[in-house]
């Protein structure tokens, strides 16, 4: 489904980094982002699923790795096509070393299943086609340096391209792939929530997938234990 060339968008300002200038993006792999592909995304209990953030984070946070400058109404999405990999890139760091994963992740965390509005044009992150513009796929999925992703999402976005299409950095299975979606905050066009589940449903297939323990629930006796009456 990649292969597709999409002209210029001339209504956005294109990025002034030299270090691409020069190359054509017409011709960056592209991946071609059916409305029928099931995708998942985590997010906290407290808030709905479609959320598009830019940089620098409101909230003093670290952002996402294909944010979007301030300034412009714009904003990124992620989502993935399995609800485990949502849930691993929403954990992140906190990953490392982690022998045992506290159960408030899971019990914090929700997973939905969105439908987008329609097929959407993506920078392509998966055919190996990219080294050819210098870019590192695994680079842009795993750095903890997120300058240069972000600096190419502008690009991309700059050049009319709707998204990105890339390994996650999280989750090691070979067939799950994430989506980081570009949009207008104003527009009327988010994906569509489908269902939302528990994050702690997927304890069970977490605990199997990636041979990872999950700490077990506190009882009523334990969290009251010490506590005056």
């Amino acid at each position: 489904m990649t292969g597709r060339t999409k002209a210029s968008n001339p209504e956005r300002d294109a990025p002034t980094q030299e270090w691409y200038q020069g190359q054509n993006l017409a011709e960056f792999p592209q991946e071609h982002v059916h409305e029928e592909f099931k995708l998942f995304r985590a997010h906290s209990r407290d808030y709905g699923p479609i959320y598009y953030a830019s940089y620098p984070p409101q909230d003093g946070g670290r952002g996402g790795r294909f944010d979007l400058p301030e300034g412009r109404s714009l904003g990124t999405c992620y989502m993935a096509t399995s609800g485990l990999t949502a849930l691993r890139e929403r954990f992140g760091p906190r990953l490392i070393n982690a022998r045992i994963l506290p159960r408030k992740l899971f019990e914090e965390t929700s997973v939905s299943q969105v439908r987008l509005p329609h097929a959407y044009w993506t920078a392509s992150l998966i055919t190996g086609s990219e080294a050819r513009f210098g870019v590192k796929a695994s680079e842009m999925s795993s750095s903890v340096n997120y300058d240069i992703s972000r600096t190419w999402a502008l690009a991309w976005w700059a050049w009319g391209l709707d998204g990105v299409w890339y390994k996650p950095g999280w989750d090691p299975r070979l067939a799950v792939v994430s989506l980081a979606l570009f949009a207008e905050q104003t527009e009327n066009c988010y994906p569509t929530c489908e269902d939302t589940q528990p994050g702690e449903g997927y304890i069970t297939q977490y605990e199997q997938e990636f041979k990872t323990r999950i700490s077990a629930p506190i009882s009523k006796d334990e969290a009251t234990t010490g506590l005056d009456e």
